[in-house]
């Protein structure tokens, strides 16, 4: 049941300490509409055959203005743009783009002129067909929206475009990796990228001046309609272009390296405190503020430098790390310049930027989302009762209200999971004597294993425990399993209920074979004594003790005892016990003690032995199907066994317990039910079909008795009942 605590799942983010997978200033510069193609799969620790690379683009040097376009290398060239830029300029911004079968990705230089170009790459998608929520499915980048063709954006105004359903990406995407560029604006300002339908956010995606062509990275959750909204704040108007690159699949994020969105949130601005010094590190805290878990992998935040005392660039890294030889921003002295960082996480939560500059700059973080990290245990669940039953206060022990009674009425108990995780499911039983111990292999797709329930519920968080009390004391205990099969500690809530059922106070005669199948049997209150031989009067060995009747079976076909009544309907719940010894348990045929004959003439419920002497409680449902409860270990020959059975209707329980003379209570092994079996109120009763031995003051009730109820139904037996207790 023990799965990945790592990502293996198609489409999830593995993130990497920065590493510079590309320098063409060591080699030769890309050339005018030329290409440079470099290496991702199988380097630096990079599988491969993954779908997608997270790298840092920055170009310098560049000889004329121009454009970058990255693409798989063994795609076509696509209409987009990933880096924009003038002459002299050296301009950053990140890239999120499939890779090719070869592991390449390639750079292509619309320009008129040379450039270098530096990739550093934080990160990679695991290849393979996404579908767990959160994963990434790549997409050949292609032109979502260009104003170019239309009208520019007004001044405070807002752009809402469909991308849900259109270039490749589902109705239902969680969030999209687009590049926006903002180009020919009429003023300064700013673009907010959010999803359409919410309040527009505080945060910033991409800054821009007067007369600027600026790109940059934008992760943002798709609003219900399908669209993403881009607010111009700017006292201008401003064309926009946006070309997708992929989006994450919809659903609530948990396996490692799934991608959780987040509205845009500001988690640092310098501007208020202290800004970063010359070749000083600013670090802040991202895992466990604003929503994000606090075992987080990576984070995605939009990174925006502003008065800046001097050129130089941004390099981000996990807390803790060693600063890598890679850069994220790159800036000039007085610039605003933005740029899309992905991230590690520190142990410690928090992520570092090192300002490698002479001169302090203010930073800001917005952040528009994280990758799940390590799955963790999940917390003990929080077992909370009904309004009904009332707590003793700092424990988790209640009795119900109004007193209660076993076997009545339903309680409707609330199981929580209080990690920072949702979990998968959770794992419940309903028992009579406390219990710690949860089975193995159970899964969303095995809801009912013995006296374990499982439920998932589709937020993880929340599930439902429909109880009936079992006995005066019931014990309801719960775990929470998450997607990689760890299970945590139980929570266990005990509830008492004051009351019992009325107990089983009419007789139903039997039927004999015959006048000679009554032979009388020694007991010591009730209890009878062991002979040795189920066959036969042998209370002769025991003088002065009361002798009770016992019904004697030959085992011959139609030798049975009957009665005229029904005992029970066991379309709902009943109990069933008594006194059995039989003489060869396993005689390869299936031996009936008791059963409850169904109004359409065929078995509805049968406490017997079968062909291999292993007792079970058998019952059936309206479609015919046989359900039971069966003890593991065959039964003695020739030895008395008191036996207590149930079907609970509201657990969906079968139980059956058995205890032999002189020995300790035996413990109920408990089976799942159906809740549709056949009703029987006006069937009749069989004992002993085919059955070879004794069968000593039975007892079937409709309703759940109490432990103490079974034992004393027993003493309410007269030496001369000859019939079944009801």
């Amino acid at each position: 049941m023990y799965g990945p605590t790592e990502p293996v799942d198609p489409g999830a983010f593995v993130s990497l300490s920065p590493f510079r997978a590309l320098d063409t200033r060591s080699s030769a510069p890309a050339g005018a509409d030329g290409v440079v193609s470099f290496q991702v799969g199988g380097v630096s620790g990079i599988p491969a055959n993954v779908s997608a690379v997270v790298f840092n683009l920055t170009v310098t040097e560049a000889q004329s203005f121009g454009y970058i376009g990255a693409y798989a290398s063994d795609a076509e060239r696509p209409n987009a743009s990933n880096v924009n830029f003038g002459a002299g300029q050296t301009v950053a911004n990140s890239v999120t783009v499939p890779v090719g079968a070869d592991g390449k990705v390639t750079l292509f230089n619309r320009s008129a002129g040379t450039t270098q170009l530096i990739a550093d790459v934080s990160g990679y998608y695991l290849a393979g067909t996404p579908i767990v929520p959160g994963a990434f499915a790549p997409l050949n980048p292609s032109r979502l929206v260009d104003t170019r063709d239309t009208a520019p954006i007004g001044a405070d105004s807002a752009l809402s475009f469909q991308v849900g359903g259109v270039s490749g990406v589902p109705a239902n995407a969680a969030s999209v990796v687009f590049n926006l560029t903002v180009t020919d604006p009429q003023s300064f300002g700013f673009i907010s990228a959010y999803a359409s339908g919410v309040a527009r956010p505080s945060a910033s995606s991409i800054n821009f001046g007067p007369g600027q062509t600026v790109p940059n990275s934008i992760t943002v959750p798709v609003g219900a309609d399908g669209k993403v909204t881009l607010f111009n704040r700017s006292s201008g108007t401003t064309h926009l272009i946006a070309d997708v690159s992929g989006y994450y699949l919809s659903g609530t994020p948990i396996v490692p390296g799934a991608f959780a969105p987040m509205g845009p949130s500001r988690i640092l601005d310098t501007r208020g405190s202290v800004p970063a010094g010359a070749d000083g590190v600013v670090s802040f805290q991202v895992g466990g503020v604003s929503g994000i878990p606090e075992n987080v992998s990576a984070v995605m935040f939009n990174l925006t430098v502003t008065e800046p005392r001097s050129f130089g660039f941004i390099s981000a890294y996990a807390s803790g790390a060693g600063r890598p030889n890679a850069s994220n921003v790159n800036f000039g002295g007085g610039q605003t310049v933005a740029n899309s960082v992905t991230v590690p996480v520190g142990a410690d939560g928090k992520v570092t930027l090192f300002n490698r500059s002479s001169g302090t700059t203010q930073l800001i973080a917005d952040v528009s989302g994280y990758f799940m990290g390590k799955l963790m245990p999940p917390k003990t669940p929080i077992i909370t009762p009904p309004t009904t039953i009332t707590t003793v206060p700092g424990t988790n022990t209640g009795a119900v209200n109004d007193g209660g009674t076993i076997g009545v009425g339903q309680y409707e108990f609330t199981i929580n999971e209080p990690g920072t995780y949702p979990a998968k499911g959770f794992i419940y039983t309903v028992t009579g004597y406390p219990n710690t111990v949860f089975a193995s292999n159970l899964s969303c797709g095995t809801p009912r294993v013995a006296e374990y329930v499982v439920v998932c519920p589709a937020d993880g968080r929340t599930a439902t425990a429909t109880v009936g009390p079992i006995d005066y004391d019931t014990f309801l205990t719960a775990w929470a399993f998450d997607y990689a099969g760890h299970v945590s500690y139980p929570v266990m809530y005990r509830f008492r209920v004051a009351n019992s059922t009325t107990g089983p106070n009419t007789v139903l005669p039997i039927t004999a074979p015959s006048p000679a199948s009554w032979v009388p049997v020694a007991t010591d209150f009730s209890t009878p004594y062991e002979s040795g031989s189920c066959q036969g009067d042998m209370s002769s060995a025991h003088p002065g003790t009361t002798k009770i009747d016992a019904l004697q079976l030959d085992g011959l076909p139609g030798h049975f005892g009957t009665t005229s009544s029904s005992g029970v309907n066991t379309a709902e719940s009943f109990s069933v016990s008594g006194w059995f010894c039989p003489t060869k348990a396993a005689n390869g045929t299936t031996q009936s003690l008791i059963e409850q004959i169904a109004d359409n003439g065929t078995v509805a419920a049968a406490l017997r032995l079968d062909p291999s002497g292993r007792l079970e409680l058998a019952t059936w449902t309206t479609t015919n199907s046989p359900e039971q409860v069966q003890l593991y270990m065959p039964q003695p020959d020739n030895r008395w066994m008191f036996i207590c059975a149930v079907f609970d209707k509201v657990n969906q329980q079968l139980r059956i317990s058995v205890t032999y003379y002189s020995s300790f209570p035996g413990t109920w092994t408990v089976a799942s039910s159906s809740q549709s079996h056949l009703p029987s109120p006006t069937g009749s009763l069989r004992l002993g079909d085919n059955f070879t031995g004794q069968i000593l003051n039975p007892v079937i009730t409709q309703g759940i008795l109490a432990t103490e109820q079974f034992a004393s139904a027993q003493m309410l037996f007269t030496p001369s009942t000859h019939g079944v207790l009801r």
